[in-house]
């Protein structure tokens, strides 16, 4: 996690592109981005999360996204926070654990153990971005 340590704490803002307030995808785009990898940007809001499901299946078909069994850092994790659809995502950092924003109760950039009971039932896969 070498690389994203200065991200912990940075705080939530729907739409958050960086460098001080992020959402989901603006957290995922900055960490793929110190990867040196830049990932086109998706014009949502995190609290309308659930779109991306659908986006990144529109770029798996292109050759960008593929599922994934086994993480690789960075790759993509999809978190499904409600039955129906996914509606959060972070990025894995290694040894079990993946980087995320919360804007409710953990507030902020944080880090937490996939294997985590609240984060296991709510995994969805690893994605990674093929360039």
């Amino acid at each position: 996690m070498k690389d994203v340590n200065d991200l912990i704490g940075r705080q939530f803002k729907s739409g958050g592109r960086g460098p001080d307030v992020y959402d989901c995808y603006g957290l995922v785009r900055e960490v793929y981005h110190r990867h040196g990898i830049d990932l086109p940007d998706y014009s949502i809001a995190a609290d309308a999360c659930q779109q991306i499901e659908g986006q990144i299946e529109e770029e798996k078909t292109s050759g960008k996204w593929i599922q994934i069994d086994e993480p690789e850092i960075p790759c993509l994790v999809l978190l499904r926070c409600h039955v129906d659809f996914v509606q959060h995502l972070g990025v894995y950092v290694g040894a079990g654990k993946f980087l995320h924003i919360r804007e409710e109760k953990e507030k902020g950039v944080v880090v937490n153990r996939l294997d985590d009971p609240l984060w296991k039932k709510r995994f969805r896969g690893f994605w990674e971005y093929v360039q």
